[in-house]
């Protein structure tokens, strides 16, 4: 009897820890997917995706713990990964995840388009209810005809740099059902980009008290150059409804485009939204935004937006119309 009891007692001992170790198996793969996800985002800076991964895979962070954070975030991406593989090194084991340690040096190291937003589905009913206004400010005459001038040469002279624009969390056989249109690193125009962000920056203050929102540190402001021709468009979308998005607080688009104007369409419209917990409904009403050349529209990222299609019917890469469009990161 003693020995049936002891064998039972075996039995459900083995039964438990199976449960346990399946458990924690699935934490670690859940762990690994929110790794994948945080990595493939560059408007993450890099030193912050290197933290991040060394929380999730429990290797301690050796970047440079003496630095400020100011100087950490002057760290160029070459310079994060040559620190990131020394430290996995010193380790001696990676058995976490190889492949994912392998998968972080590539993003830190391979420049990449920026990450696009989440394209939503169908959200689930919530008691929880909340109204966003449509609200947008849109400021013409941002940059000076010099600098107009400049932007257009930039598009102009890397059209054959450009690719297929992204969205996050989307299969690449997919994307074209929401998305279409072509997309610039801001690799191809570094001093431009810095140029650009300092103006947004510049123009911060004045644009929150505009739109009576408060003000809020800013820690980075990301840009992409992208290119609208015929057919182009992009379905409705927050640009901030994800954790990994969350820090996006401000979306900002310029217009740009060489005169006179040969395409039509393309206007922003933006959703009143309605918030259920965490999932967005568009309602019934909207404001469409004429894409204006030489202007610029700043509005909260996580309203829900979409791009109206473009009709161009030259086709030429010169007639599309053209943004400097990104996020103000708190």
């Amino acid at each position: 009897m003693l020995q049936q009891q002891l064998s039972a007692l075996t039995t459900q001992e083995i039964d438990a820890r199976t449960l346990v170790s399946k458990r924690l198996q699935e934490l670690v793969n859940a762990s690994l997917e929110t790794l994948e996800a945080i990595l493939s985002d560059e408007t993450i800076p890099p030193v912050e995706r290197a933290n991040v991964a060394f929380q999730i895979l429990g290797i301690p962070n050796a970047l440079a713990p003496n630095k400020s954070i100011s100087e950490l975030k002057q760290l160029s991406q070459s310079e994060v990964a040559e620190k990131v593989n020394k430290t996995i090194a010193a380790q001696g084991n990676a058995s976490t995840s190889d492949t994912k340690i392998s998968e972080f040096a590539t993003v830190l190291t391979t420049p990449t388009v920026l990450t696009t937003p989440t394209v939503l589905t169908t959200p689930t009913v919530d008691s929880d209810k909340q109204i966003l206004p449509i609200t947008f400010i849109q400021i013409d005459n941002f940059l000076n005809p010099g600098e107009l001038e400049e932007a257009l040469k930039i598009a102009f002279k890397n059209q054959k740099n450009f690719g297929d624009s992204m969205v996050y969390n989307k299969p690449t056989a997919e994307i074209k059902k929401y998305r279409q249109s072509s997309m610039l690193h801001h690799k191809h125009y570094l001093e431009f980009a810095d140029f650009f962000r300092q103006k947004v920056l510049a123009t911060l203050p004045s644009m929150l008290d505009q739109l009576k929102r408060p003000h809020f540190d800013v820690t980075d402001i990301s840009i992409q150059l992208t290119a609208h021709n015929d057919g182009a468009f992009f379905t409705v979308h927050s640009d901030a409804n994800t954790e990994v998005t969350m820090t996006r607080t401000m979306t900002y688009v310029y217009y740009f485009y060489q005169e006179p104007k040969a395409f039509s369409g393309g206007e922003l419209r933006m959703y009143e939204t309605e918030v259920r917990g965490k999932d967005l409904f568009k309602r019934a009403k909207f404001e469409n935004i004429e894409p204006r050349n030489n202007s610029i529209v700043f509005f909260p990222s996580r309203h829900l937006h979409e791009v109206m299609p473009v009709s161009c019917p030259s086709k030429r890469f010169e007639d599309s119309r053209f943004t400097f469009n990104g996020w103000i990161h708190r």
